[in-house]
């Protein structure tokens, strides 16, 4: 660890150590601000996510088109996705989290209009790539910006109270399609989540505040710097000729991908790509293909759709303890117990008498799912949370973003082997997926003695 000053200040300049100022600051409404604003963005990120596995039902019976034909339009979805996460990411280090928030929100809404007027396979495909570019940014920059913006002993908690947005936009996405679609078709789900984004950029631009932690390694920034902590502390005692600095770890002169593949971080990177490549993968499957599972084996189009519903039902109750464990004592004894529930639910679901003796839906299938779901969106944000402990501010939206950008290629190969998976039988499908969740523990073991 050592102090980074990005320029050289005036003669007598008082130092001023930007970690020491966030930890001391209180929680103030620039801190609720700031997390309702990331809440309410992942919320549409994970509403938007899922669309196109909620209109699936319908899209195959409006245009007549069997359901290995959608696979494409998922693959270009996550395609995008992987772009967006790792290049948004990546211009996020040298522009800001806030600008780049602010992109990834409009291509989100105009993609997804764009997808609520295709006409073909084709067009959905295109448009669907689109929108993925802005898909896969959120939740890398609001993580990155939370983790910058927060005191250390809060941390994980405000980056857990943001990525509740995920599951719980994914669970009001499927309470919401099991109104629209019936009523008004396919093409209601996408005009809905293209609508809500663009109604938020307003607030998003003059309500969200650029990360500390970056403004302080730019010394043209040193005055919106000074009075952004001032508004944090309710203070006046920082002014632009201040000398800001942030201690934390030493960065190697390049930065980007060669930054992360030196000789310190390429293991641990390494170690977590993995991890977010095979959570994701399953994460995904989930996703993209449960309604479409469930709707395979007789049940109703509503309880397909409902079965998304239980799973990301689970997911929110994951997310929201683990995120309050993870400010405990305990939180890496139940970081483990969280991966351990998901392969144990993953396997258990494969064994339900839905599959097993087609005996419609199940009070087992639902509480199977709502516990795969607490283990598997659980395991998503302990990923995030190792991966924002991990690296400095000068690679965390990189490290992050690229991080993020390799499990959306895991979400790639959900959409690409998706259907494979499906012609087995569902023991065997969920078996492997419980084996695929493995990697992510044994990940997370080998990158406990790499957390600062």
């Amino acid at each position: 660890m050592q102090p980074i000053f990005p320029s050289i200040a005036p003669a007598g300049a008082r130092p001023v150590d930007v970690v020491t100022a966030l930890n001391e600051a209180p929680f103030t409404a620039l801190h609720r601000r700031a997390i309702l604003l990331a809440l309410l963005i992942l919320m549409l990120d994970g509403f938007d996510i899922q669309a196109v596995a909620f209109a699936a039902p319908a899209l195959t019976s409006s245009w007549h088109i069997a359901r290995a034909q959608l696979a494409p339009v998922l693959t270009s979805g996550l395609i995008g996705m992987a772009i967006g996460a790792g290049l948004l990411g990546r211009l996020a280090d040298h522009f800001g989290r806030k600008r780049m928030l602010f992109v990834t929100v409009l291509l989100l809404g105009g993609g997804s209009l764009l997808c609520a007027a295709a006409q073909t396979p084709t067009q959905l495909e295109i448009f669907r790539l689109l929108t993925g570019l802005g898909l896969g940014a959120p939740l890398p920059l609001a993580t990155a910006l939370l983790a910058e913006f927060s005191p250390r002993s809060s941390r994980n908690l405000y980056i857990g109270l943001g990525c509740i947005g995920i599951p719980l936009g994914g669970l009001a996405g499927a309470a919401i399609a099991q109104q629209l679609v019936p009523e008004f078709g396919w093409p209601s789900i996408f005009v809905f989540g293209g609508l809500l984004p663009l109604a938020l950029l307003l607030p998003l631009w003059h309500g969200m505040v650029e990360s500390p932690r970056f403004l302080a390694r730019r010394p043209q920034d040193a005055s919106q710097l000074a009075d952004l902590l001032n508004r944090m502390t309710a203070s006046r005692r920082y002014g632009p000729h201040d000398r800001f600095f942030i201690t934390e770890a030493a960065v190697p002169e390049r930065a980007g991908l060669s930054g992360l593949m030196n000789e310190h971080w390429m293991l641990p990177t390494l170690a977590l790509w993995s991890a977010f490549f095979a959570n994701v993968f399953v994460v995904y499957i989930f996703f993209s293909w449960l309604p479409t599972l469930l709707a395979s084996v007789g049940l109703t189009m509503p309880q397909a759709i409902h079965g998304s519903l239980l799973f990301n039902l689970g997911g929110l109750l994951g997310v929201i303890l683990t995120a309050i464990m993870s400010t405990t004592r305990f939180a890496r004894l139940f970081f483990f117990f969280v991966i351990a529930v998901a392969i144990g639910m993953l396997w258990s679901i494969g064994q339900d008498p839905v599959f097993t003796l087609h005996a419609g839906a199940t009070s087992s299938l639902s509480w199977s799912l709502i516990a795969a779901g607490f283990g598997v969106n659980g395991a998503q944000l302990i990923l995030y949370l190792l991966a924002t402990s991990l690296y400095p501010t000068a690679l965390r939206a990189t490290g992050v973003g690229l991080a993020s950008g390799v499990s959306r290629f895991g979400g790639v190969c959900s959409g690409v082997f998706g259907g494979l998976l499906l012609a087995q039988t569902p023991g065997t499908m969920f078996s492997i997926l419980a084996a695929i969740v493995g990697i992510v523990f044994l990940a997370t073991l080998g990158l406990q003695r790499h957390l600062n």
